[in-house]
């Protein structure tokens, strides 16, 4: 390194003395780190170090790294300025502090690399140079800090990367980077990424695992953010306002085992739009607990197909996307939770305003099934809850009739049972014993019968004498069994034809 480079010597620059450790790296450089609104030009800054003066710095701070290591003592890097590539790949590090530290250029390798001891912080440093790796770090620190850490460079890497022991840090840091990339990584010690801002081409956090996954007030500011197969496995993780600026978000394949809030509470009506999301994929993802995205707008394409979610979703407040899919009515396993009624109403009126009239018909089905597992029908807690039994009971007929409007198939198979088997038996076993002996009374007279009382109903009530019944079933009938019976008959049989058209036209109906 040359005589005004050495590293026991100050250089003196505009009237200030910097060690060569702290010697900014250009004019603009030390503009920007010591507030100069004219940048002093710097006749020995490090951008004209040669290669050969690099080599010996960064040998210089790899040794003061391995003494600390060696002597079991916090190495403290804060501020240092490094003026190329640097590399700390698949060493052991001390506790460490590259907090307000600058990367001018090159590349910074950690890949592969451990800390240790209590924290890592690069907390408020700057990468300014081409390529980040922490690919495969594993942080075994308690903590790892990066606090307001600014990423302006092509690509970070963070795949791999094991914070499974430590809490990561990331609050306030700008990824300022064509690529972000985290997959596989591994949060399972606590993370905080609140006001954390993403942009460029892609981010990517696929099968990731947190505890926790704190991402209030981050901004997705890339084309594409991806957290496809990523496990929240327990804390609390949240996306509240959070901005999605990207065309597409994908939690595809994701899976959440608690309680998760992609919720927005804008101060203004006007700042609800800064928190739409764009296309966004939940395919296949799994919630285990509830889930919120009240007052979120959805500008585009939204899929929930397969998603399986244990508790009804909360979509208070929301705009959704005309093109929004949600799965079958098996996906929504949750109808005893308190809420789910009101949160299966808030997606019954949502699909009503858009005329998807299958979508209605389901949420429907489902808030019904909830306001039915919400009476309280114990007397013994309140004597009036004896009254509950009749509405609860109405409800769990039309259930098991129709699956309240759904199904076409039901009414229409309990209907055949009931007019080709069912009665026919009914009659049967109504004649008296004579007649079952030697009567003539054949099925088709039985059904005949049977027909006759959907067709015409309580018409049998005018065959005052009983002729036209003893004429089918019998002399020796008990002709008011029979009237009663039949009466229950034609009853029946209505509620199962109204039941069918109630079906047909609510699959079908245009309004």
């Amino acid at each position: 390194m040359s005589e005004s480079n050495a590293l026991d010597r100050l250089v003196e620059v505009a009237d200030r003395h910097f060690c060569p450790y702290h010697l900014p790296h250009s004019a603009k450089t030390q503009g920007e780190t010591y507030g100069r609104s004219t940048p002093t030009l710097i006749p020995n800054r490090k951008e004209n170090w040669s290669s050969a003066d690099i080599e010996v710095f960064n040998n210089d701070i790899l040794e003061r790294i391995e003494t600390a290591l060696k002597n079991g003592t916090h190495c403290d890097l804060s501020g240092v300025v490094f003026p190329g590539s640097f590399s700390c790949a698949d060493r052991a590090l001390p506790e460490i502090d590259f907090s307000h530290c600058r990367f001018e250029r090159g590349n910074v390798d950690f890949s592969g690399a451990e800390f240790s001891g209590n924290t890592a912080s690069f907390s408020s440093a700057v990468f300014s140079c081409v390529d980040v790796s922490f690919k495969d770090t594993l942080f075994t620190s308690k903590r790892a800090e990066f606090y307001e850490t600014v990423f302006r460079c092509l690509d970070v890497w963070f795949a791999g990367a094991d914070f499974s022991d430590c809490y990561a840090a990331f609050s306030g840091s700008n990824f300022d980077c064509n690529h972000v990339d985290f997959l596989g990584a591994s949060f399972t010690g606590g993370d905080n990424f609140q006001r954390t801002k993403f942009s460029g081409t892609s981010t990517s956090f696929s099968n990731s695992q947190f505890t926790g996954g704190d991402f209030s007030l981050a901004e997705f500011g890339s084309d594409e953010t991806y957290f496809d197969r990523a496990e929240f496995l327990d804390g609390y993780p949240t996306f509240e306002n959070a901005k999605f600026f990207g065309h597409k978000v994908d939690f595809s394949n994701s899976a959440f085992c608690t309680t998760v809030s992609f919720a927005a509470s804008p101060r203004k009506k006007a700042d609800i739009r800064e928190l739409a999301f764009g296309e966004l994929n939940f395919n296949n993802a799994n919630f285990a607990s509830r889930v919120s995205f009240s007052n979120r707008v959805f500008l585009a394409a939204t899929s929930f197909k397969n998603t399986g979610f244990a508790r009804a979703p909360e979509f208070h407040g929301c705009e959704l996307h005309q093109n929004t899919a949600f799965p079958s009515i098996g996906s929504f396993r949750d109808t005893s939770y308190k809420g789910a009624a009101t949160a299966y109403r808030t997606l019954r009126l949502a699909m009503k305003q858009q005329e998807a009239h299958e979508e209605e018909a389901m949420f429907w089905a489902l808030e019904q099934i909830s306001k039915r597992n919400d009476l309280e029908c114990n007397p013994l807690n309140n004597w009036k809850n004896l009254f509950n039994w009749i509405p609860w009971s109405l409800s769990a007929v039309y259930a098991l009739l129709s699956n309240y409007g759904l199904s076409i198939n039901r009414p229409l198979v309990a209907l055949t049972v009931w007019l080709f088997g069912a009665t026919p038996i009914f009659y049967f076993c109504l004649r008296s014993n004579v007649d079952k002996l030697f009567g003539s009374t054949t099925y088709s007279d039985l059904l005949g019968f049977s027909i006759a009382q959907s067709l015409r109903p309580f018409f049998i009530w005018g065959d005052y004498n009983g002729s036209g019944i003893r004429s089918v079933l019998g002399e020796n009938v008990n002709v008011l069994s029979v009237k009663l019976f039949a009466t229950a008959d034609s009853l029946i049989s209505l509620v199962l034809i109204a039941l069918l058209i109630l079906a047909v036209r609510r699959r079908f109906r245009m309004q």
